[in-house]
């Protein structure tokens, strides 16, 4: 086998480099078919290749662009560093990246929300007043907010 075959990926672990082959690639893509229970030819359709250079790709017999490799992550919902045997763990973090910044914008804006809410307190000093006339105007703040949003939102749409 030439040295065109193998696919490089060099992973600093421990001190060590791991090379990974096209074979490996191959035999991973194989493993994780059988066991997300689909076929070649349905993962060949659902990336619009060919199902005979699928299966070249997958008995080393041709080399796949790294676009087809991580379109076969997607679909079998493995990370792409699993499939090129840098690391044993399948799951998809990409995934799981996307509903975490969707959580950490929403923390944030409660952030912004709450510094807002304190600097009004300082302001009109409103730490003289018991926790229900403060969680009244904690609603009614949030009421307002949610009214000036829907607003905006309106607007938007008269625009487009």
């Amino acid at each position: 086998m030439t040295l065109i075959k193998y696919w490089y990926t060099i992973l600093l672990k421990g001190g060590e480099y791991r090379v990974s082959s096209q074979n490996e690639i191959g035999q991973r893509i194989k493993e994780m078919i059988k066991e997300r229970k689909t076929t070649q030819k349905q993962l060949a359709e659902e990336i619009n290749v060919g199902a005979v250079s699928l299966n070249r790709w997958i008995k080393n017999e041709r080399t796949m662009s790294i676009e087809y490799l991580g379109l076969i992550a997607d679909y079998l919902d493995v990370d792409v560093n699993y499939l090129l045997g840098r690391t044993n763990d399948k799951t998809n973090w990409t995934k799981y990246d996307i509903e975490h910044k969707k959580q950490i914008e929403q923390l944030t804006n409660d952030i912004k929300l709450w510094e807002y809410i304190d600097s009004l307190a300082i302001n009109f000093n409103i730490y003289n007043y018991s926790d229900e006339e403060l969680d009244t105007f904690e609603k009614e703040i949030r009421e307002f907010i949610k009214f000036k949003v829907s607003q905006l939102n309106e607007r938007k749409g008269e625009c487009i």
